[in-house]
């Protein structure tokens, strides 16, 4: 999908989108601003150079200025429907946009639901707000933007998600077994609790599913055996969980861009 660059100056540019299957923006450079991926229904993807995270409903997406970006409709999912704002931020906004990465230079905050729907509103409004170029419709676009940031920095300040040491457990277990056929039951029973709760975990602390970072870390280690071997890619997809060889390459070309065989010559 071709999307013009935004010159924001001193404007919010914001816009509610229905995207369909493979509608992607890629923008490699990034932009100069920062933008906000609020994701309303159905699945979105956000990649930055080898690396990806998974849209879900009533997930926030925090994007720093410069980051390659290429982002679009899950390609799993048949639609991806979001609220999109860019902003150059006030000096006074910057500790709230102070969040933990997931991955480079971005953050992904699953919003509880109350907090979702009034950000939701909150940028909704500035939507509404962007469609006109007056300075009344810039300053309260501005404040709209202010408003959802400021109720994330009051949410989160009243007390994180506690450190669970079963995180670290079956992160460890699913790097050892990066070439195995791994559910998330089979994961919850090696670190003792239930799927459900194992879920809650990943999405709290890393914005993201079991089977979504298990997938990025096998991509991110099947994109280093490319670089760093002489292995063919059969074995590689194999070491990484992939016994069919085109799936590997179809998920390979989604994250990476690329099929195996092209990333590793213009890589290497």
């Amino acid at each position: 999908m071709a999307v013009r660059q935004p010159h924001l100056g001193g404007h919010v540019w914001a816009a509610r989108w229905t995207l369909g299957r493979r509608s992607r923006t890629i923008r490699p450079r990034g932009t100069g601003d920062w933008l906000l991926l609020l994701t309303i229904a159905g699945v979105g993807r956000f990649r930055t150079g080898s690396q990806a995270i998974t849209l879900q409903p009533g997930s926030l997406a925090v994007v720093r200025p410069d980051t390659p970006e290429d982002y679009g409709t899950d390609p799993d999912a048949d639609s991806w429907e979001n609220v999109w704002v860019h902003f150059h931020p006030r000096p006074h906004w910057l500790p709230w946009l102070a969040l933990p990465t997931v991955i480079p230079e971005v953050s992904l905050l699953p919003l509880p639901a109350d907090l979702y729907a009034d950000v939701r509103v909150c940028l909704e409004r500035a939507v509404g707000f962007a469609q006109h170029d007056r300075a009344l419709d810039r300053t309260l676009g501005y404040l709209a933007v202010e408003e959802a940031l400021a109720r994330i920095d009051a949410a989160q300040s009243g007390g994180g998600v506690p450190e669970d040491r079963r995180l670290e457990q079956a992160q460890a277990f699913l790097e050892a077994n990066l070439g195995q056929a791994v559910s998330g039951a089979r994961v919850a029973s090696a670190v003792g609790c239930s799927p459900r709760h194992l879920a809650r975990l990943f999405a709290a602390r890393l914005g993201v599913g079991v089977r979504t970072y298990l997938e990025q870390r096998r991509m991110a280690v099947a994109a280093d055996l490319l670089l760093r071997t002489d292995l063919p890619i059969q074995d590689i997809a194999n070491r990484c969980g992939f016994p069919n060889p085109f799936h590997f390459s179809t998920r390979f070309r989604w994250t990476h861009g690329q099929s195996p065989r092209i990333w590793r010559i213009r890589q290497g």
